[in-house]
């Protein structure tokens, strides 16, 4: 009886304790100034259709993704220091964001871990806005195995396609992607910057399909391979930042989810693990 009635309660509170969750950011810490999105795979929370952002506001959707096995869906990590991760199988896996355009502002950065099962046969997409007629922000993985970036900008396209660095499949690496007027397109690989490009004008934005795995215009660009730990922040962050957040991932959480008082402490990393300090 008793564990039935709390799992009615955490079924209940699920939304609220994610959206107060997210609330608990210390936004004095450098590493969260300006992350307006954050999708990292967390104990709890690695099952279901859902890919919970940990700002509260842009929950991806598991598409066409298995339920058990190893090459599709949740799978607990690989990676050191992970805590789980996405595998998608390269054929049809994806995970589908609702629009949300105040993700698309003037300087940005999206960062995120990623390990390649496989290269070859046309570009493979990691993080995806595409409408059509040009009008996109894309993060690729290219046939080569290197990073490459291709954003909109009312100056044109801004891309960066032939970068150095080659990536081995059934490795991690942390790879980013930054846009600023100001500063232009750079990509950066294990925090080393690795290509650039001159900017273009201001970021185009798109309102159009968004999502991580593939490319809303193409059946030929599925990831192959894992990912984790993807965020989206609304500025430049500078390769010593980038280095600090791939060598500690450690975010600062206030120890207690006060907006919801008893019930939340009661539920506090048993039910929902992701309120314990990382």
């Amino acid at each position: 009886m008793l564990a039935a009635l709390l799992l009615c309660l955490g079924l209940l509170f699920t939304p609220l304790l994610s959206h107060a969750q997210a609330q608990q950011f210390d936004r004095n810490v450098t590493n969260t100034s300006g992350l307006t999105a954050w999708w990292k795979a967390v104990p709890g929370f690695m099952h279901g259709p859902l890919a919970y952002d940990r700002i509260g506001r842009t929950h991806g959707t598991l598409t066409n993704m298995a339920t058990t096995g190893t090459t599709s869906g949740w799978r607990t990590a690989t990676r050191l220091s992970g805590k789980g991760e996405v595998a998608f199988d390269g054929s049809d896996d994806r995970v589908v964001l609702p629009v949300a355009t105040y993700l698309e502002t003037p300087a940005m950065t999206i960062m995120l871990w990623a390990k390649a099962a496989a290269f070859g046969g046309d570009y493979r997409a990691l993080v995806d806005y595409n409408v059509g007629g040009g009008t996109v922000r894309e993060v690729f993985v290219t046939d080569a195995g290197r990073l490459s970036a291709y954003f909109a900008t009312s100056g044109g396209l801004v891309s960066v396609d032939t970068t150095s660095q080659i990536l081995n499949t059934a490795q991690w690496y942390h790879l980013a992607v930054s846009y600023s007027q100001g500063d232009g397109m750079r990509t950066f690989v294990n925090c080393r910057q690795d290509g650039s490009s001159a900017a273009g004008g201001t970021i185009t934005v798109t309102s159009g399909a968004a999502g991580f795995g593939y490319n809303p215009n193409s059946v030929n660009r599925f990831f192959e391979g894992s990912m984790d730990d993807i965020r989206f922040y609304d500025r430049v962050v500078p390769s010593n930042e980038l280095c600090t957040i791939m060598q500690s991932e450690t975010q600062q959480f206030l120890s207690s989810a006060q907006p919801l008082g008893f019930i939340a402490a009661f539920l506090k990393g048993r039910f929902f693990p992701f309120f314990r300090r990382q």
